[in-house]
C-alpha cells in the first residue's frame, strides 16, 4: 500500500434537521407570600411624601366604586387656647370692642414658612382655640399676633417652641397679660 494522499475540500453543510420534541415539563416552584386579598389590606401600608414617612388611606365609594388612595402624611396636631389675664381687658379700637376671636395663631417652622390661624371661641366666653392639623413633626416657634392697632403680652414668653410628634396632639396655653392700644 502506498502513502496517504492529501485530505479533501470539506463539502457543502447540509440542511437543518427537524425540532425535537419538547422536554418534560418541571416541578412546580413554592408557593409565594399571599397578596392582599382586597383592598382594605392596603390600608395603613407605608408610603412617602417629599421624603417624610407616611401611610396610605384607602376608600371605596359604595354608590359608584371608585377607589381612592391618598398617602397620608404621619403627623401631629396643635391645639391652642387663649385666654385672659385676671384684670385684663382689650381695648376698643376704631369704636369696636376687641376680642379674643380677634387674635391669631402663627406656627413657624424651621425654614421660616409660617401657618396662620385664627383663635374661634371654644364654646366658654373666657377660652378661645385655634388648631393646627397634619403638622410635619419636628420644632417650631408658636408667637401670637394682636389685632391691628393693639398691643399685647402673653406669658408663656412668645415665641414659644413646641415640639410634633408623629401621632402626638401637642397643646399649648397662652394668657393674655396686658393689652393696650396706642
Amino acid at each position: 500500500m502506498g502513502a496517504q494522499g492529501p485530505t479533501g475540500v470539506n463539502g457543502a453543510t447540509g440542511a437543518q434537521g427537524l425540532q425535537g420534541p419538547t422536554g418534560a415539563k418541571g416541578d412546580p416552584g413554592g408557593t409565594g407570600p399571599a397578596g392582599p386579598a382586597n383592598l382594605a389590606a392596603l390600608q395603613d401600608s407605608p408610603c412617602t411624601i417629599a421624603g417624610v414617612q407616611s401611610t396610605l388611606d384607602v376608600k371605596v365609594d359604595p354608590l359608584t366604586g371608585v377607589v381612592s388612595m391618598v398617602c397620608t402624611p404621619l403627623s401631629g396636631n396643635l391645639d391652642i387656647t387663649l385666654s385672659l389675664g385676671t384684670g385684663v381687658t382689650l381695648p376698643i379700637l376704631g369704636g369696636t370692642q376687641v376680642t379674643l376671636g380677634d387674635f391669631s395663631a402663627l406656627l413657624i417652622d424651621s425654614a421660616g414658612t409660617t401657618r396662620v390661624v385664627r383663635f374661634a371661641s371654644t364654646g366658654s366666653p373666657s377660652i378661645f382655640g385655634a388648631s393646627f392639623r397634619f403638622v410635619f413633626p419636628g420644632s417650631y416657634g408658636l408667637t401670637l399676633q394682636s389685632p391691628v392697632g393693639m398691643r399685647s403680652t402673653a406669658s408663656p414668653a412668645i415665641p414659644l417652641t413646641v415640639t410634633i410628634q408623629i401621632g402626638q396632639q401637642t397643646d399649648a396655653h397662652f394668657v393674655v397679660t396686658a393689652a393696650s392700644a396706642p
